[in-house]
């Protein structure tokens, strides 16, 4: 009986204290599980902070956008200088630069140089100098004509010839300088004169002005009197052939004796009264 009794709140006991237990189980379940909730808020915060990074990655996307913005400014920018460049023209200095070499390119131009320093400077010669190593004289009272042709437009300053031998004696020394578009109508433009000139060996120089177009024909004529001996001049050597090689570098020489001071105002090379020379004489302008 008293086993009876005893076992009963024994097992009361027992039972209320594994259900308090279970209830403590599930209690702490719960709070598991509010943990979890709480784990699961956490994954919301951290999904909510993805979302703050993804938002920073799309203005990241913004940001290379804006880059690319940059490049279109910086094209921009680009075309901006495209257009001042195209709008200087020749106005500008690396354009004037650009066109005279593309000018002086198309025209085979020379060095323009006064000096003779710097590749001798010659613009227009009859004949490169070194071809002209032999010196020829002008006779007396006969009139010589050299020309050739300008491969650009500029404006002549110098005059250049070469007396390799002096003259002797007295007399009369006379030089025209003649442009024009064809050699039938040649037009004086210079003149110079003075035994001086000759009467000394040497590069002889004469100032000019004188405007002178691509193409334009120029020539000089040469006149000689009572000298003893004639001067001579720088020239081509004569030969058999000269005439061919004279005609295939558009150089021109003709002369004419029995002429009388002055010179004439104008020329016309392909008059019947001209022979034509086997020989170049060297002039130059520059």
């Amino acid at each position: 009986m008293t086993d009876a009794v005893f076992s009963q709140p024994a097992s009361s006991l027992e039972y209320n204290k594994v259900t308090a237990n279970v209830r403590d189980l599930d209690t702490r379940t719960r709070t598991v599980e509010a943990a979890t909730t709480n784990s699961t808020t956490g994954n919301a915060a951290l999904s909510n902070r993805l979302a703050t990074v993804e938002t920073k990655a799309t203005t990241l996307d913004i940001r290379t956008t804006d880059t690319t913005s940059g490049n279109a400014a910086l094209n921009t920018r680009l075309g901006t200088v495209e257009t001042n460049l195209g709008s200087r023209g020749s106005s500008n200095p690396a354009y004037a630069e650009i066109t005279a070499l593309k000018t002086q390119v198309a025209a085979f131009a020379k060095p323009t140089t006064a000096s003779d320093t710097a590749l001798y400077g010659d613009v227009i010669n009859s004949r490169p100098r070194g071809d002209c190593w032999w010196a020829e004289p002008i006779s007396n009272g006969t009139l010589t004509v050299q020309a050739t042709r300008s491969p650009k437009t500029f404006t002549a300053t110098d005059l250049r010839f070469c007396v390799p031998t002096a003259a002797g004696g007295t007399g009369t020394f006379d030089l025209k300088l003649y442009t024009g578009t064809t050699l039938t109508g040649l037009t004086e433009r210079a003149a110079i004169n003075g035994a001086g000139f000759v009467t000394a060996a040497g590069m002889k120089h004469q100032a000019i002005n004188l405007a002178i177009s691509e193409g334009d024909y120029i020539a000089i004529a040469i006149l000689c009197t009572g000298f003893s001996p004639s001067p001579k001049f720088s020239s081509t050597a004569t030969s058999s052939g000269a005439q061919l090689l004279i005609s295939e570098t558009n150089a021109y020489s003709v002369f004419k004796s029995g002429q009388a001071a002055p010179i004439p105002n104008t020329i016309n090379t392909s008059d019947a009264s001209w022979s034509r020379a086997n020989q170049q004489f060297w002039f130059a302008v520059a």
